[in-house]
């Protein structure tokens, strides 16, 4: 993973307070409500804690960069989650059919990485 990325650990026990150190990086120098840093907290813990009920065993962070990027999250896993297929294009067909169509669709795609394809 790049750099700029934050990478939080989910198989060691210190991955809230790693989930907390990036809440507060991404609200620093920043006014930042504290409900809003509160409800950042708890979407990212339960993202966590649902990926590892699931076999995850990593969750990369990114934030909007200083050019207008979007945030984006990786989960990896070691197995596919639930009944999901394990072919990455399998799975990224899989995951399109589960998406709602309109403006909100999330884009899924099937990438070439050292480690082999992965969606």
């Amino acid at each position: 993973m790049p750099r700029e990325w934050f990478r939080v650990d989910l198989m060691r026990d210190r991955w809230r307070s790693q989930l907390k150190t990036f809440v507060d990086r991404q609200s620093e120098g920043r006014t930042v409500p504290a409900e809003l840093k509160r409800d950042v907290w708890t979407t990212l813990r339960n993202t966590a804690e649902a990926g590892r009920a699931r076999g995850a065993m990593e969750f990369f962070l990114l934030t909007t960069s200083r050019d207008g990027g979007l945030p984006a999250s990786l989960l990896v896993s070691l197995l596919p989650l639930g009944d999901t297929p394990a072919d990455p294009e399998e799975y990224a067909a899989w995951l399109e059919l589960r998406e709602p169509e309109g403006a909100g669709r999330r884009q899924v795609s099937v990438v070439d990485l050292t480690a082999g394809p992965a969606t």
